[in-house]
């Protein structure tokens, strides 16, 4: 994106009326207060809501929501003047509290974020302090491969033309910058192209109207519209629409129509594939579309629905694993997903006409419509499948457009006489007389209309900003082609606006302000603006919301206090604005401490790391892609109905179902809620125990271990087994006849009945059954000893569901009330292994101890469905369960937990993840689900002060899990930033700003920087945009006369001022470039101006000047390096000089000791080429440094400097490799370029050079050094490189003097003063590869020290 600030703004007014009506009347609106949903008073509302949310298009320009709220309902404060002072210049002025002007600052800066919202990214704003896209690459064109854009598109390509067929891409003539407009058709498709982009259109007003070549410009110039005879205004152009796409047959993995089917009527999510139909024909065709391998059955839990299952699968219900193709395919395409979710995949999309008919068929036989003058309608919720079906119905060739039904919330009656209340809902509707329908009753009702073949444009738009653009020439017969849809002031103030749109506007919305520190947030800033606004909204428009629960001036949640019943429930409008304060801000997280169970077996919290493998709810196994410690927290321990308990902080996240109660029905419904308001709800004295319920997970499945006993058969023998009598071939089972009878068909090993002396006994024959049970460590364990052995319980499903069985047929019972299943045990251990199992499997369980005659028993209950008949083998069992009707309580408790206390239990280490699963949920502890320590959704998330953020990166790439999931985005962080912030850390800003893809966020291309112009970064707003008294009434700034007028007063700083950091300050405050806005005080990330002063000083004096000496390094005659001076060499300069001959000298102001050079007294540096000749003024550079030990400290400093570009790149090379010996300094250079090592090598010196140092690994951990030798200088190295150069310069050596002033190179010098990241600087690359092995050194030397530490307190005399 390129701004355009020539862009001229006007009539700006239209886009102010609420503002301005309110300023003249003191009211928004002019009709009487009516809260009939119909009154004028109430349709004014719904009308600046929907301006708010979606923007104003007035035709001439249009604004997105975020400006029209920021400008029509959030006063800020401006400066008026008052009194010119005498003399002139300087003049008095007040703040007054104002609504917003319309200054093209602000026309830019909302127009980027909606950009940025819109690409699904996020933005980067930098801004002065106190102050308030011919066809463009990124254009969507169509393939017979699917969608892709014009930039990537190349000659030879195929597109789709607009009869439908394949052409290829003849040339594409690429046009450079060009403005960008946006086209709009009546049908809401929108296309963007350049003023020249041609269309074939049909013009109503000609008597030749079709297939007339207009271009976009001359459309708009000529009027969109004209006048018919009877007066009325009618569209004057048309285009015509695309003929049916001949896509190619594609394999499906589930069949068209029945996709289509249970994306209209099923439910994916569940454990079973449903569809909710009770329609003899959609029945019977899914039933021939997926074959005699499935049935549907009838689910009598739900009314008008059924079970899409295998037959196998519904014969034998024994235990088997269940293996359904259609539910595996549903979730290999995604699909898996409630309702709001769906979305048809891509595969499906671009398949062939009949395929994709049959796919609308499913849809529309399901979620269709068709009224009796033929109308056809899609109604649905889920805005991204109705987009998807748009997309498939014009590429079959047919009309459609979307309508929303903005009755959201309202009470609505249904035919079956039912009352609800209405969710948001999207209706298409389709014009055409194709047979979408399969089903009969609506075919048959299809009226012969005929479509429509041509839209009419109604809007063209010039767009705020330019983009790279290119024609295409195609073979096509009319050399058209497919685009999209088929068509031939302060940061606080806006902030504090965003924050609120979202809270007034947009139900359940949460918006966070994060800041370093809570006074950034509160003390003049953001959230104090937030406050304000919110007063006024309260006070003067119909959205006023109540907020009883959270009121802080850190939070503020829109809802109230509700009695229900005697039930005390929050109601309202729920959504929330939450400041949060990194420093103090408490973390979502669990302790080290707390349990997990992972696809490995359990493992401790501390153990989890980045690719770590977890579950999720659904069961599925999931990756951990973040780990972040916290250090010591408070911490809180749950404990749920069942007996289950786990740890966490006071601020993580829960999934909660609770009663709600509406129109006098009950109904559970999921909210997020932290720890501490959990503590609260349990406080509430009218809130009923079962009110705070957590869903139970899916299950879990473990990699499949051989077993030594059939697992069924091994729970026959824990439950009436008598294992210590088992010898080498048997063991016995204490169990009637008739019932071990009827489970032959389970045990896989010969048995006989057998009865002594009254007993009933059944000898099961296993061979080596003792020497395996005493390999199981269970042989001889009596009743009150026995356990499940690790190897069954960490196995897959069908093992785990045996030992069930086994368990279950021996001493488990079906209770004669409530249908629960029990099951008893002496032996606590082997109860708790068996709840253990039937919780990985789904299952609700729980244990209680009951004390009979002296003897404890424990006592398991199963709450299952009804129908939940897998648990038992044994006939008598499985048919009392069959005969128990679905029972509410026993349902409840095997869906739910219940929350019943929560207790502070100490402090711990603390740790969150951030995980992959689609809900960000994972399974803790005892198989309970919870959130994504890092998963709280929001719709906004500012960071205010973002210079301020020592951790900012850290903390963006944490909390990017909360607005994105995958490649889909749901909400926008902006990162606010402004020049000459005191005590500012820019390099995280500067981070985001100069690299914006590697973040999200949306880029905008740099027009400002001297020497970054051209490239991608973020928004920057100049101190000479919207300067006062410099721009007109419609907002245009005049940046040339305020550039004029801010240079003027540049210069009166600077000589008026005796402070040496005013001047920077100044400048940083009232910056020109993104560069002046984040110097620090004192200059760029080094301390500039003494720097300054240190070069001064060298410059001016000679002994200091003259302390280097110039010269070059020979070989003697024994091959040695000898030192030859040459003071008519000429170092290389900095910049580098026109007359110089760029070779360079070696400059030394040390000379190595000729008695001999201990290893390691000399360190080496260099950045390294590898060509002979370059366009560039790149060098090569090395330098060397000592680095000497005394008995207190290092004494460190710079002894020699080689910097130039020889006549060949191994003169540069031999010459390194000279002052490498003639100190005896081994070196660490930059790798990317490999010819440094291959030279060294080659003449044999490799021994030379510095291994890869293993402090990157630690300190940076998304470094990639790959090569043996040297570092590889990414991003993260050189930020790393520069913070070490930083802290060694303004590091004392002895009291009052820094090492900055042991700096004798002149070039250097310039280097360190003019640095930014842009530029090219070899000497610094150079030095601080120095400071890098140096510190390498030091942690090898400490990691010694250390070792020698330990080694000695080990092997010292104890006692003498």
């Amino acid at each position: 994106m390129t701004l355009d600030y020539s862009k001229t703004l006007k009539n700006m007014s239209g886009f102010t009326e609420a503002a301005l009506r309110f300023k003249e009347t003191n009211n928004y609106c002019e009709y009487p207060p009516n809260l009939h949903p119909k009154s004028r008073y109430m349709k004014f509302w719904a009308e600046e809501r929907r301006r708010s949310i979606y923007g104003l298009d007035l035709g001439y320009d249009k604004i997105p929501g975020y400006f029209y709220f920021y400008l029509n309902y959030c006063p800020i404060e401006l400066v008026k003047e008052t009194i010119e002072t005498e003399g002139g210049g300087m003049v008095q002025a007040e703040r007054v509290s104002s609504f917003p002007h319309v200054w093209d600052g602000d026309y830019h800066y909302f127009n980027y974020l909606d950009e940025a919202e819109k690409a699904g990214k996020h933005a980067v704003v930098l801004k002065t302090r106190g102050r308030g896209f011919l066809q463009p690459y990124s254009e969507i064109i169509k393939t017979p491969y699917g969608n892709t854009t014009i930039g990537e598109i190349k000659p030879g390509d195929e597109i789709i033309g607009s009869d439908g067929k394949f052409y290829n891409v003849v040339e594409k003539y690429e046009k450079g910058e060009q403005d960008v407009y946006e086209v709009e058709f009546n049908d809401g498709r929108k296309v963007r192209c350049g003023k020249e982009h041609l269309w074939l259109i049909y013009d109503k007003t000609q008597r030749k109207k079709r297939n007339l070549v207009y271009s976009t410009e001359y459309m708009m110039n000529k009027g969109l519209f004209y006048k018919t005879g009877q007066g009325q205004k009618s569209y004057k152009f048309y285009v015509q629409d695309s003929d049916v796409i001949e896509y190619g047959y594609k394999e499906l993995p589930t069949p068209a129509y029945t996709l289509g089917a249970l994306l209209g009527d099923g439910s994916l999510l569940t454990g079973s594939i449903k569809i909710a139909s009770s329609d003899k024909e959609i029945l019977e065709r899914i039933q021939n579309e997926v074959g005699s391998e499935y049935s549907l059955i009838y689910d009598d839990t739900t009314t008008n629905n059924y079970r899409i299952i295998t037959k196998k699968e519904f014969i034998q219900k024994n235990g088997y694993i269940r293996v359904n193709q259609l539910k595996t395919d549903i979730i290999k395409l995604g699909i898996n997903v409630s309702c709001k979710f769906k979305f048809i995949p891509d595969i499906y999309k671009y398949s062939s006409v009949e395929q994709r008919m049959n796919l609308v068929r499913g849809l529309l036989d399901t979620d269709g419509y068709i009224s009796e003058t033929g109308g056809i309608e899609f109604v649905g919720v889920n805005k991204k499948l109705c987009d998807d079906l748009m997309d498939v119905l014009r590429s079959l060739g047919i009309s459609c457009r979307i309508g929303e039904d903005n009755r959201t919330g309202q009470l609505h009656k249904y035919p079956s006489g039912a009352v609800g209340i209405r969710s948001l809902t999207y209706r298409i509707y389709i014009r055409t007389n194709k047979p979408v329908f399969s089903l009969s009753r609506k075919l048959n009702r299809i009226k012969n209309i005929k479509r429509f073949e041509r839209s009419p444009i109604i809007s063209i738009t010039k767009l705020s900003y330019t983009e790279n653009s290119a024609c295409l020439y195609v073979d096509s017969p009319d050399h058209t082609y497919l685009t999209t849809d088929y068509v031939v002031t302060h940061n606080s103030f806006k902030g504090g606006s965003m924050l609120n749109r979202n809270y007034f506007l947009i139900p359940r919305s949460k918006s966070y302000a994060f800041a370093e520190e809570k006074e950034y947030l509160i003390s003049d800033g953001v959230l104090n603006k937030a406050w304000d606004m919110m007063n006024f909204i309260d006070t003067n428009t119909a959205w006023m919301k109540r907020r009883q629960f959270k009121n802080t001036d850190m939070h503020k949640r829109a809802s109230y206090e509700k009695n229900i019943g005697g039930v005390k429930t929050e109601s309202g409008y729920l959504s929330e604005i939450i400041g949060v304060s990194f420093k103090n801000n408490p973390q979502k997280a669990h302790p080290y401490s707390s349990q997990v169970v992972t696809p490995d077996g359990i493992k401790t919290w501390q153990e989890i790391e980045v690719g770590s493998k977890l579950y999720g709810r659904d069961g599925n196994i999931i990756n951990v892609i973040e780990t972040h410690e916290f250090g010591v927290q408070d911490v809180y321990e749950i404990t749920f109905n069942d007996g289950r308990k786990v740890k966490c902080s006071d601020a993580h996240e829960w999934e909660i179902w609770r009663w709600f109660v509406k129109n006098g029905k009950a109904y559970l419904e999921p909210r997020k809620y932290e720890t501490t308001e959990l503590i609260r709800f349990l406080e509430m004295k009218s809130l009923r125990c079962n009110s705070l319920k957590v869903k139970i997970g899916e299950a879990v499945d473990f990699s499949h271990i051989e077993v030594p006993i059939d697992p069924y058969t091994l729970g026959l023998m824990l439950g009436d087994g008598s294992l210590g009598k088992s010898n080498d071939s048997r063991t016995d089972i204490t169990m009637k006849h008739a019932d071990i009878n009827q489970l032959v068909e389970f045990i896989p090993y010969k048995i006989r009945n057998e009865n002594w002396g009254g007993d009933i006994r059944n000898t099961i024959f296993i061979k080596d059954c003792r020497k395996i049970l005493k390999e199981l460590n269970l042989f001889d364990k009596r009743s009150g000893d026995k356990f499940i052995p690790d190897l069954y319980k960490f196995n897959t499903i069908k093992v785990r569901l045996d030992i069930v069985n086994g368990l279950l047929d021996t001493d488990g019972s079906v209770t004669t009330d409530f249908g629960v299943i029990e099951y008893c045990s002496k032996s606590k251990q082997l109860a708790e292994d068996f709840v253990w199992i039937v919780r990985s499997l789904g299952i609700g369980a729980t244990i209680k101890e009951k004390t009979f005659k002296g003897t404890t028993y424990y006592r398991c209950y199963i709450y299952c469905k009804h129908d939940e008949i897998r648990l038992f083998n044994l006939i008598r069992k499985k048919d009392k369960l069959k005969v128990k009707k679905k029972n509410r309580y026993a349902l409840n408790k095997r869906e739910f937990i219940t929350i019943e206390k929560i207790e502070k239990v100490g402090k711990e280490s603390i740790k969150c993840v951030t995980v992959d699963s689609k809900d960000t949920m994972y399974i803790i502890e005892d198989f309970i689900p919870t959130f994504n320590s890092r998963g709280k959704r929001g719709k906004l998330i500012l960071w205010e002060e973002s210079g301020k953020f020592p951790s900012l990166l850290q903390g963006w790439q944490i909390a990017r899990s909360s607005v994105e999931q995958g490649n889909k985005v749901f909400g926008l962080m902006v990162s606010f930033g402004t020049g000459g912030t005191e005590g500012a850390s820019y390099e995280g800003l500067i981070e985001l700003f100069d690299n914006p893809m590697g973040y999200n966020i949306f880029p905008v291309t740099n027009i400002w920087s001297e020497y970054g112009k051209g490239k991608e970064c973020g928004f920057f707003v100049p101190e000479y945009l919207n300067r006062e008294g410099h721009y007109d009434k419609d907002g245009n700034s005049d940046t040339l006369e305020a550039k004029k007028e801010e240079i003027k007063n540049r210069e009166l700083v600077k000589m008026h001022t005796s402070d040496k950091n005013s001047y920077s300050r100044y400048i940083a405050e009232k910056p020109f470039t993104p560069e002046e806005a984040t110097l620090r005080i004192s200059g760029n990330i080094f301390p500039e101006l003494d720097l300054k002063e240190r070069l001064a000083y060298i410059e001016t004096h000679d002994e200091a000047k003259n302390l280097g000496q110039i010269g070059m390094l020979k070989r003697d005659d024994d091959g040695l390096p000898k030192w030859k001076g040459d003071p008519t060499l000429q170092p290389c300069s900095f910049p580098v000089n026109a007359k110089d001959n760029g070779e360079g000298a070696i400059v030394i102001w040390e000379h190595p000791s000729k008695e001999g050079i201990p290893h390691g007294l000399y360190i080496a540096g260099m950045d390294s080429y590898d060509f002979d000749e370059s366009t560039t003024t790149s060098l090569g550079s090395i330098f060397i440094y000592k680095r000497l030990y005394t008995m207190e400290s290092w004494y460190e400093t710079i002894v020699a400097e080689y910097t130039g570009r020889a006549k060949s790149a191994e003169e540069f090379y031999e010459n390194a490799r000279r002052l490498l010996e003639y100190y005896n300094a081994v070196c660490l250079y930059e790798n990317q370029n490999p010819g440094f090592k291959t030279y060294m090598e080659k003449v044999g010196s490799l021994h030379l050079l510095k291994p890869q140092p293993g402090i990157l690994k630690n300190i940076i951990k998304d470094t990639r050094v790959d090569r043996t030798y040297g570092v590889h200088m990414t991003i993260n190295v050189k930020n790393y490189i520069e913070i070490l150069i930083r802290d060694w310069l303004t590091e004392e050596y002895s009291p009052g003097k820094r090492n900055l002033n042991k700096i004798y190179s002149i070039p250097l010098l310039k280097e360190l003063i003019a640095y930014n990241k842009d530029g090219n600087y070899d000497r610094i690359i150079g030095f601080g590869l120095c400071l890098l092995h140096n510190a390498e050194n030091y942690r090898v030397h400490l990691d010694k020290v250390n070792d020698q530490i330990y080694e000695d307190f080990f092997e010292r005399t104890l006692f003498v």
